[in-house]
This record gives C-alpha cells, sequence and structure tokens, in this order.
C-alpha cells in the first residue's frame, strides 16, 4: 500500500500574515482554495490544488502549566 501525504507543515521566521498575502499575490487565484488565518496564534492553513499547507511562524514559548495552549 502506497499512501502520499498531502500535508506540509512549515516553520518560518517572521509573519506567517505578511507570507500568506504574498502567495496570494504570486499564486494563481483558481489554486488557491481555502485560506485559514488563526492570528492569535500567527499561524494560517492553505488549501493549493490538493496540498494542505500549515504555515507557523517560530517562536519561544513558555507557559504556567505545560501542555496548555498560547
Amino acid at each position: 500500500m502506497s499512501l502520499i501525504s498531502k500535508d506540509i507543515d512549515i516553520v518560518i521566521e517572521g509573519s506567517v500574515l505578511e507570507l500568506t498575502t504574498e502567495i496570494q499575490n504570486r499564486i494563481d487565484k483558481n489554486r488557491i482554495s481555502d485560506i485559514f488565518i488563526f492570528p492569535e496564534y500567527d499561524t494560517a492553513r492553505i488549501k493549493i490544488d490538493k496540498y494542505c499547507i500549515d504555515l507557523a511562524s517560530a517562536r519561544i514559548e513558555k507557559y504556567e502549566i505545560p501542555g496548555e495552549n498560547p
């Protein structure tokens, strides 16, 4: 059995919002079917063709309770 993942995770240094905007400007609008931006986490999910791309900004986090959401 051969399974091909269509899920891509990318971590960047910088603004996910700026990168998402740049992707929208450079890729044919017909290829982008969904864009979800989560500003509280500085992350985004973009569906391009049949690929689901999750974008996250690298950051250091500290939690009072381990495993707690930021």
